[in-house]
């Protein structure tokens, strides 16, 4: 590199002979230091040598500051790292009177703090910002620059109480202690990659080069690289094209460096990498990326609670809460970071099954610890529940209040108890991220000399304000491709460059002045967010110097289409001097699965050799084995009819969706509510006759009764979603249903319950299906009625279909007729809903329910008799339950639109594409 930039050995010189150089950013930091090592070894100096003196200028400020003997009250000022900062204003907006009406305080907290730090950096006097302040307080009306200025009070008042300094006022600070001569400046500076500092960083470098006898501005030489400016399609085929392009330049010179810059890189990062890595691995059958991949590397920083790692320390200190969140924790309990990850995989996969299909939004630790303790069970974790059990002891042992110091030790004890970070070895990004945890537990520890005693709660608050402003930057910035936004390539050199997305749309991005601070001033003190005409200069600047700063070839691209409306190029584009390329580049195409890729060669292969590939069809045949158990519920048999896969992976795979927790009870849970409702009404009512004769105060007391019973038993299994409020609701909603109801009871023939919630078999052969019968009836001649609670809507049922996909009243029938030695007269559903509450059915004769008879429903051929019907229900069930027992597994939906459309076994039997072939 120090042979294809020979403009840089003056300035690598400086450093072998121990001068200070200063950078404007870490990443050219970086860059300098790669050159720096490439150097000495094309100039065969030893590669063990003492750091030379290079640092990004705000670690110069910092070590100075620190390095300082603190001879008076003024530097004995303790830097309030930004982390922290961020957390102070989070808490002083919280705490003022302004702060009561904002929706995101932790947004508002990070726009405030940029604001006091662009206040120093571009000198804006705070007199000049009051001075503009001409607000009338008034209970509906508040002023951002009131509240800002009010802010600021206090966030300086804190700093002057607890004896810290951000850095952007330290900076002001540095200067004057190097101007009064209190801190040692080396007689040799270099200064590399400050092309227009902001005011406070120019007086800097003016104090520096007052105090220093000599001060260079190395500047880079401009390069004369091949431009090109570059049409795309659109920002997909701008991406791909990069991408090709990059691997060619790579394949020609493995030696090159690559600058991808992209104003809008976190809304297209994921398709950068996706496309890149796609790209670089379409060599790899097994799609894993080859070397030239690993040297990809994307510069956007993610947030640090939201890494793996970290997110899991927070899940498990946040099962302090009372309630704790369901999804979470089912999350939390899978992580791979906690005790042994690999051992009870399945009582976590049972657990986070029961949880979600107890469909609570919120749970209890007590209630986990429940689960993970019955023996026998598939829940059963003797391990898991002695960590959640060690876990909340060391809650109750803490005290109620203590400071942060004394928290953080709690919280490790908590981690500890649970085996964070886990047992395998953890990568390199895992480690950055251990060491920046263990950074912010360092700075919440340093907080407790300004919260003092505190709440778990609250420590817990803050800690996570903490974490929150900690974000986490991709390793590998020396990478070959560095993909990066137009702030972060200032100042560095590449071999070949490609700028995306210069269209007039997005190119020169937008301002953003900062809405804290008058835009008068912004726009006095030249800042360029604060005006489009110094955002269109700042723009043009930039392209100039990507090209300055691009040796061999750079490209200008930009879409020509973004949906439906058609883009240009950015107008100062054609001010570069370049060559308009085609939209093709060589060696580009459709970015396809390696798989594929495989596929297609084999294909390719076997059509020059006379043949072509043969779609092979199975017999659908997987006949059960001697160990599987063939014992079910109905949904075995309307499952079967409806598709056999369905069956067969639902039945035998147990391919479950796994349910999910939703804000009130589930459906299910309603349902089996309203079971229990009717359940109690009809063992104290018995028949229609009492129903009849009943007082309305009688009948009142006795639905009330019945509904009160049901949700009492209901409220201790959902503590968190049966409120006192949602059980007033509830029984509300109950009472009034089953009144509504008893309307349509009054309408039927006499009768008496014989039986609810009966409990039967029905056996075919080897099969078994067991049964709870919503009730049974008895009319008055002595015929017997089969009744099926449904709470949501039903369609009516295809009594004659061949494959019978709603066969649960028919199987009701058979496995009563076989227990009761006698023939069912009546199959009804008992619809209760506040949209339709009727019965829906069919009987032998009208006399049990109006208008039911057999003979009235349609398409019932002449001359059909009750009998003849039940034979045809009974060879129907029979046939599906030997296709089950046979083995059939066909994907054969009954209606593909019906069957399919909810069905979640889509990406198991691939239907969709077997219908696209």
């Amino acid at each position: 590199m120090a042979d294809r930039y020979p403009i840089f050995t003056p300035l690598l010189e400086a450093m072998a002979a121990g001068h200070l150089v200063l950078t404007p950013n870490h990443r050219n930091y970086i860059q300098l230091l790669d050159f720096y090592g490439q150097w000495r070894k094309d100039q065969g100096l030893s590669l063990i040598c003492n750091t030379p003196e290079i640092y990004p200028v705000d670690i110069w400020i910092r070590s100075q500051w620190q390095q300082m003997v603190p001879a008076s009250e003024d530097e004995s000022l303790q830097i309030l790292e930004p982390v922290l900062e961020a957390s102070v204003w989070q808490d002083l907006i919280q705490q003022s009177e302004f702060g009561a009406n904002l929706v995101n305080k932790s947004s508002t907290a990070r726009t405030v703090q940029e604001a006091w730090r662009l206040i120093h950096i571009w000198k804006i006097g705070f007199d000049d910002i009051r001075k503009q302040n001409h607000f009338q307080k008034s209970a509906n009306n508040l002023d951002d620059l009131a509240a800002f200025l009010s802010w600021v009070e206090s966030f300086e008042n804190f700093c002057q109480v607890k004896s810290v300094i951000s850095l952007s006022p330290l900076v002001t600070r540095i200067i004057e202690k190097i101007v009064a001569g209190q801190i040692h400046i080396p007689e040799q500076i270099y200064l590399t990659g400050f092309q227009s500092p902001p005011p406070l960083y120019a007086d800097l470098i003016d104090a520096l080069a007052e105090k220093s006898d000599s001060l260079h501005h190395f500047k880079i030489s401009a390069f004369t690289p091949n431009v090109i400016n570059k049409p795309c399609l659109n920002s997909d085929d701008e991406v791909s094209q990069a991408a090709f392009w990059a691997k060619n330049v790579l394949t020609e010179n493995p030696e090159a460096k690559i600058g991808i810059i992209c104003q809008e890189l976190k809304q297209h990062a994921l398709s950068l990498q996706r496309v890149f890595n796609d790209v670089f691995s379409q060599d790899s059958i097994f799609f894993e990326p080859d070397a030239k991949s690993s040297a990809i590397h994307i510069s956007l920083s993610r947030p640090l609670q939201e890494t793996p790692l970290i997110e899991s320390a927070l899940g498990i200190l946040k099962l302090n809460s009372t309630w704790i969140d369901t999804l979470s924790f089912c999350k939390l309990i899978r992580s791979p970071f906690l005790l042994n990850a690999e051992e009870d995989e399945l009582a976590k996969s049972a657990l986070e099954f029961s949880l979600r299909r107890k469909g609570e939004l919120k749970i209890q630790l007590a209630l986990v610890r429940e689960i993970l303790g019955r023996e026998g069970k598939a829940e059963y974790s003797e391990k898991i529940s002695s960590a959640l059990l060690e876990l909340d002891s060391v809650r109750r042992k803490s005290p109620s209040r203590a400071s942060c110091d004394q928290w953080s030790d709690v919280f490790e004890a908590q981690l500890k108890a649970m085996g964070w970070p886990g047992t395998r070895q953890l990568d390199h990004a895992e480690v950055a991220q251990l060491y920046s945890w263990s950074k912010a537990l360092r700075l919440f520890k340093q907080t407790s000399h300004w919260h003092g005693a505190i709440s778990l709660d609250l420590a817990l608050v803050h800690l996570m304000q903490i974490v929150a402003s900690f974000t986490v930057a991709p390793t590998h910035d020396s990478s070959a491709i560095q993909i990066i936004t137009p702030t972060e390539a200032d100042g560095l050199v590449f071999t070949h460059t490609w700028v995306m997305g210069l269209s007039e749309q997005h190119w020169p991005p937008a301002s953003r002045p900062s809405p804290f601070i008058p835009l008068s001033l912004q726009k006095k003190a030249r800042m360029p967010e604060s005006d489009i005409a110094l955002q269109t200069i700042n723009a043009r600047q930039q392209l100039q110097q990507f090209r300055d700063n691009c040796s061999d070839q750079i490209i200008y691209s930009y879409p020509c289409q973004d949906d439906d409306l058609a883009l240009k190029p950015a107008a100062m584009l054609k001010a570069l001097a370049g060559k308009i390329s085609s939209t093709d580049i060589s060696d580009s195409g459709p970015l396809l699965h390696p798989l594929a890729i495989a596929l297609m060669k084999v294909s390719t292969e076997n059509k020059m050799q006379g043949s072509d590939l043969e779609l092979f069809r199975d017999k659908n045949l997987i006949p059960l084995a001697q160990e599987e158990n063939s014992h079910g519920g109905i949904s075995l048999i309307a499952n079967q009819a409806d598709c056999p896969f369905k069956a067969f992976a639902i039945h035998r795979l147990d391919a479950t969706q796994f349910p999910v927790p939703v804000i009130g009870l589930p459906a299910n849970v309603l349902g089996s509510l309203l079971h229990e409702v009717m359940e109690n009404f009809w063992k104290t009512m018995q028949n229609q006759q009492h129903l009849l004769d009943c007082s309305d105060m009688e009948l009142e007391t006795v639905v009330k009764k019945s509904v009160n019973l049901a949700i009492q038993n209901k409220a201790r299994h959902y503590r968190y979603t049966m409120t006192e409020r949602f059980i007033a609701l509830e029984t509300q909603r109950l009472s009034a249903l089953l009144f509504s109801w008893l309307e349509e009871e009054k309408k039927r023939g006499v009768f008496r319950v014989l039986d609810s919630e009966a409990r039967l078999q029905w056996k075919h052969a080897d099969l078994v299906l067991n049964m709870r019968i919503d009730r049974m009836d008895e009319t008055a001649d002595g015929s017997l009625v089969v009744i099926d609670y449904k709470s949501g809507k039903s369609s009516e049922i295809k009594w004659l279909d061949e494959r019978q996909s709603d066969p649960q009243l028919m199987l009701y029938m058979l496995a009563v007729e076989a227990d009761q030695n006698q023939a069912v007269d009546g199959l009804f559903i008992a619809q209760i809903n506040v949209e339709e509450s009727r019965y829906k059915g069919i009987s032998k004769h009208d006399t049990i329910y109006p208008k039911s008879q057999f003979s009235n429903k349609p398409n019932m051929p002449n001359e059909t008799s009750w009998d003849s019907i039940r034979e045809i229900w009974r060879e129907s069930l029979a046939s599906v339950a030997n296709q089950y027992l046979q083995g059939f597994a066909a994907v054969d939906p009954k209606n593909v639109s019906a069957s399919c459309t909810w069905c979640h076994l889509g990406s198991l039997c691939r239907i969709k594409e077997e219908v696209q072939i």
